[in-house]
């Protein structure tokens, strides 16, 4: 892409617009139509969500969290709509701002494209801070198809993902005004490219800024949520009139004039306002913790241990010796390898004879495949062999995930792969895993989640130990996406009470398949809490000898970015 002579600087194009609004692809195709994006090395690849990359620099983001930061927010919660003067906090990061972003691009002599979301809730500071002519490509999408995006990524409620959208827009729509703007729909982008792409360059060429290639990754099958007719009793009237305002805006401005806008909505104000103050509380209740943890104040003056509620530092995978000796300071249970733990009853030698066969049931839905990787590696790497790991795609319609578990059923013939032909849900796609299985116990493990290597021994050890056992659950702890593990989670034994306050048996579940039949399996309209249901009918037909706590960590909960095991 060149520069027209009367262009004496390369612009910048911002992509901008809600999570989950598509602007990965607009991105994605201004690349292809030979605008620079970040370094590659830089580019948040494909994660959960984004199957193709995010085409955002990492660098950058990070940046844009810190900024937020520093307004007290974040990404899910946005600032409120304000004057477009830059806040004086975020005034001192201004140069640092300005380096990090052109570090950001190979060549500071060519157009580059930009895209994050986040910089729609910053748009003052970075029009203040950076030197390159900007222009913008404002992504639109239907609300209640970001809301229900937002909920299947990041177990965001489709309330809140809706006031989100309302947020995003009002910023965007404020923050834009006398930019040279690009107003697209997300659905005109993917299901007339063509003449979407002639529009695309001859705003482009407005700019002074030339196409030299065509995008070709603009393909419907991205969109995996619509609006469907009838179907937006959650949206309010002033989502939908906004939607309206953005849909009518649409096309090329050579310096937008924000239109008339309907008020925020009181109600979508209040909740956003809610939720803030909620996380100042809990920041705040965690700061203390940490306090009073390093007051030096004696334990036992302490009602509660607070130290307790501390994170262990994030390297456990990478130093287990200092991760057992964090747990004993805290007087934790601590497993010292296969064939170590404290409750000697659970970890007797199975006797001689028949030895259990588990069957460990893995629903893949849209699995980032660093992740699927990961979770059957951690199957293949048990110190017990009597198992088998079948896994079934619940329609994901993703070929590269389609390749990799075809691939991962050629690995070892006790590996069985399913295709489900219509998307069902996370239980009916567990009810696919169990067809034809032949083990006598089903391990419940999530697809990017993993077992600790001697998670199946120690199992079959707590069922040699309690003949009665036909529900067995273990301790856990979280990992993140580096493989790092923290927040152990150490449980009791059986308490009936406790289960009807919090599904607190979680991971790692093992329920006898005879018990599983009995109770008629998952039930699909639980969805979200099928595992919660499961704990209930179960342990209802159970008898305190039939229910069995293994105090030790064999499961590891994937902590990613707004999934409920990192924020609850």
């Amino acid at each position: 892409m060149a520069l027209t002579p009367d262009r004496l600087r390369p612009p910048c194009v911002l992509v901008v617009g809600m999570h989950r609004s598509g602007t990965s692809a607009i991105a994605a195709a201004l690349g292809e139509m030979g605008m620079q994006l970040p370094r590659a090395v830089d580019l948040l690849g494909a994660r959960h969500g984004n199957a193709r990359g995010h085409f955002e620099s990492q660098s950058l983001m990070a940046l844009s969290d810190q900024l937020l930061a520093r307004l007290g927010r974040a990404w899910d919660d946005p600032p409120e709509v304000r004057g477009k003067e830059v806040p004086a906090v975020l005034a001192p990061m201004a140069p640092r701002a300005k380096t990090v972003f052109e570090r950001a691009f190979d060549s500071s002599a060519s157009p580059v494209v930009w895209k994050d979301p986040r910089t729609a809730l910053l748009l003052p500071f970075w029009r203040h801070t950076l030197d390159r002519p900007l222009g913008a490509v404002l992504v639109v999408r239907h609300p209640l198809e970001v809301a229900r995006s937002l909920a299947t990524r990041d177990a965001v409620s489709i309330p809140t993902g809706l006031a989100l959208w309302e947020r995003y827009a009002h910023l965007a729509l404020s923050g834009l005004a006398g930019l040279p703007v690009l107003v697209t729909a997300y659905e005109d982008a993917l299901e007339c490219p063509d003449r979407w792409t002639v529009e695309v360059s001859a705003w482009l060429a407005s700019l002074g800024v030339e196409v030299s290639g065509t995008p070709t990754s603009l393909d419907p099958a991205l969109r995996h949520e619509a609006a469907g007719t009838g179907d937006e009793r959650g949206v309010l009237a002033s989502q939908h009139e906004l939607y309206e305002v953005l849909l009518a805006s649409r096309g090329g401005h050579d310096a937008f004039v924000t239109p008339p806008l309907p008020q925020e909505s009181p109600w979508a104000v209040d909740h956003l306002r809610q939720r803030h103050d909620s996380r100042r509380l809990w920041s705040a209740l965690e700061w203390l913790a940490s306090e009073v943890s390093r007051s030096g104040v004696p334990a036992a003056e302490h009602p509660v241990k607070l130290e307790r509620f501390a994170t262990y530092p994030k390297d456990a995978t990478d130093d287990d010796l200092a991760y057992r000796k964090w747990l004993r300071s805290r007087g934790e249970p601590v497993s010292v390898g296969a064939g170590a733990g404290v409750e000697r009853a659970a970890t007797r030698p199975p006797a001689p004879g028949h030895r259990p066969r588990f069957s460990v049931v893995v629903p893949c839905y849209r699995t980032p495949i660093w992740a699927i990787d990961r979770c059957v590696g951690s199957v293949l790497a048990q110190d017990f062999p009597h198992f088998e790991l079948r896994l079934t795609d619940d329609a994901s319609g993703d070929r590269v995930l389609a390749e990799r578990l075809r691939q991962i059923a050629a690995l070892d013939p006790r590996i069985s792969v399913r295709s489900r032909s219509e998307n069902g849900g996370i239980s009916a796609a567990t009810s696919g895993c169990l067809e034809g299985a032949r083990g006598d116990w089903v391990v419940f493990l999530d697809h990017d989640d993993e077992l600790a290597p001697n998670a199946l021994s120690r199992l079959e050890a707590a069922i040699a130990a309690h003949p009665a056992a036909r529900l067995v659950y273990s301790d856990e702890d979280k990992i993140d996406e580096s493989g790092r593990r923290m927040m152990p989670a150490f449980k009791p034994g059986w308490s009936p009470d406790l289960l009807l306050s919090n599904a607190y048996m979680c991971h790692v579940l093992v329920v006898a398949r005879s018990l599983l039949d009995e109770i008629g399996g998952l039930r699909s309209e639980f969805d979200g809490a099928q595992d919660y249901d499961l704990m209930l009918r179960a342990t209802e037909r159970l008898s305190d000898e039939e229910i069995v706590h293994v105090p030790e960590i064999l499961y590891h909960w994937r902590a990613t970015l707004g999934s409920a095991s990192a924020d609850p």
